[in-house]
Order: structure tokens, then sequence, then C-alpha cells
């Protein structure tokens, strides 16, 4: 299966597993505001992804640089600090993902 959605305006990372929810392949060469969903209900905001080596996992990297030379914050929901260098999830505990989850 292929995720390339050109047709919804926009070309995707190509994934031949069939396995990575569209708008987390479009965060992987468009960065913009993105939300994702765990299965222990818990969401993530971010801002880019890229897929680790092997495809089990994704490293999300987050909002703009925060002033401490990284990658910027990635803020989840019930936890009460930033990952300040990204977080790195794996591809089977994310449910959904959306696309500019605040409107673009």
């Amino acid at each position: 299966m292929n995720t390339n959605t050109e047709d919804e305006g926009y070309a995707l990372f190509d994934d031949p597993t069939g396995k990575i929810p569209p708008a987390l392949a479009k965060a992987f060469v468009d960065p913009f505001s993105y939300a994702l969903g765990l299965r222990d209900g818990r969401v993530i905001l971010f801002m880019e992804a890229d897929l680790l080596e092997g495809g089990k996992w994704v490293h999300l990297i987050g909002h703009g640089d925060n002033g401490n030379n990284t990658n910027g914050v990635v803020e989840m929901s019930g936890v009460d600090y930033p990952f300040d260098r990204g977080l790195d999830v794996r591809l089977s505990d994310i449910m959904w993902v959306a696309d500019a989850p605040n409107g673009s």
C-alpha cells in the first residue's frame, strides 16, 4: 500500500509497508503543526517527524528552537515537562494523527 495522496494536495513519504498514517508521513516532508494520539490516550503535539531505521519507531521534533540548541519542544498531555530533544515513539502505539489540529 502506498500513502501517496497527491490528490489531497500534498505529496507524502512513500510508505511501502502501509503502516504509517498519511498525516504522519506528511510530517516527514512538511514541517507544520501536528498532533497524534497514543494507545494509552495521551496526545502529543509536534512539528516534524523522522522515520527511524528499521521502521518501528518515529522521532518527533518539536515546536521551534527553545533556546537550548535543541530540536524544539514536543508536548505530551499528562506529562509536566517538555521533551527538549524530541521524542521517539513506537509506530504500533500510534492510534491517530492529525495535520493542523488547530486549523491552518
